[in-house]
């Protein structure tokens, strides 16, 4: 998935759901961005780190994909603004164990269906 589709620098939303989508998620720089909404695409590889770097993101919808490797939930607390995070039906396992509650406050919705 080319980078090109995320070069807006004032773009808040982006959903690309239901596109038959290939390849990894390539890097992109956008602080405006909110919403991301990539379900149901055929992309690959596992989640990458610069998504842990949108600091106003608010909504991650990476579900039904064909996402690999290991998640550290951990890291999604780097995003404080971050209210619904969907990264279900991929083969992602989770590393750490951590207290949801108090990592995530503002998370009311939460799913992954990660294998441990």
């Amino acid at each position: 998935m080319t980078s090109s589709l995320f070069s807006l620098p004032l773009l808040e939303a982006k959903d690309l759901s239901n596109n038959q989508l290939t390849g990894h998620i390539d890097e992109f720089q956008s602080n405006s961005l909110r919403s991301i909404e990539l379900s149901n695409n055929r992309l690959q590889g596992s989640i990458p780190s610069f998504i842990f770097e949108l600091v106003n993101l608010t909504d991650l919808t990476l579900s039904s994909n064909n996402l690999t490797g290991i998640v550290e939930i951990n890291m999604f607390a780097t995003l404080k603004k971050l209210e619904r995070l969907n990264i279900s039906h991929n083969s992602l396992s989770v590393s750490t164990a951590i207290k949801l509650n108090s990592s995530f406050p503002n998370v009311y919705s939460l799913s992954c269906h990660l294998a441990t």
